[in-house]
């Protein structure tokens, strides 16, 4: 369970991706945000000074706390793939054509892989705020279900990074608008079975693996 001062965090830092909070905008006083998260005045100022170690907002003694925040444009044309495993099933296939798509659209690519650990998905995420890049496509990993990772996707959106999700998404309401372009196993076993139908195939078989989670 994420910690109170996170979730304050979090929500504060989505609000001023979104501009509810502007840049020079000054936040509520402490008081006002214990009122209104209904936490202790120590959880407060754990989540401003999250928020301060972003650059998101600064200290201005005397006078409050005001919004930072400085979208810069990122000076990168490549975009990262992460996924689960590289090589594995069908990952090299959509790799790949990933991979042509946005070369022929002027963008390199970086791929990682995550073999499905939530830690290793933090260590990615964490160098890629440190090198941001233009966009990122991300098979999530279980962190998805727990949102553990999401602080630093809402990190990287507001230094301008732009996400696509694949087949898994986090569910929080702050990432809803993210898109997420899910692989259709029905729709293709339909395609191809038509495919052998109208080529004369008369006795068809099929062998189907299931993921469970």
């Amino acid at each position: 369970m994420a910690k109170k001062y996170d979730i304050v965090y979090r929500d504060l830092l989505e609000r001023i991706n979104r501009d509810e909070l502007t840049a020079g905008s000054k936040l509520p006083s402490e008081n006002e945000l214990v009122d209104l998260y209904e936490v202790s005045r120590q959880t407060i100022r754990q989540a401003l000074k999250l928020l301060e170690e972003d650059g998101c907002v600064s200290k201005v003694r005397g006078s409050g706390t005001f919004v930072q925040k400085t979208i810069s444009k990122i000076d990168s044309n490549c975009v990262a793939v992460i996924t689960y495993d590289i090589v594995a099933s069908v990952f090299p296939a959509v790799l790949s054509k990933i991979e042509q798509t946005l070369f022929n659209s002027g963008y390199s690519t970086m791929l990682f892989s995550t073999m499905g650990s939530i830690s290793r998905e933090r260590q990615i995420l964490q160098q890629l705020c440190a090198n941001p890049v233009s966009g990122i496509i991300l098979y999530a990993t279980e962190s998805s279900f727990d949102s553990l990772n999401i602080d630093l996707i809402l990190k990287l959106q507001g230094m301008g990074t732009r996400f696509i999700f694949m087949d898994n998404r986090y569910p929080d309401e702050a990432l809803r608008q993210i898109p997420c372009v899910s692989m259709d196993d029905y729709q293709g076993a339909y395609q191809v079975t038509a495919e052998l139908i109208s080529g004369g195939v008369k006795s068809i078989g099929g062998i189907f693996t299931c993921m469970a989670y």
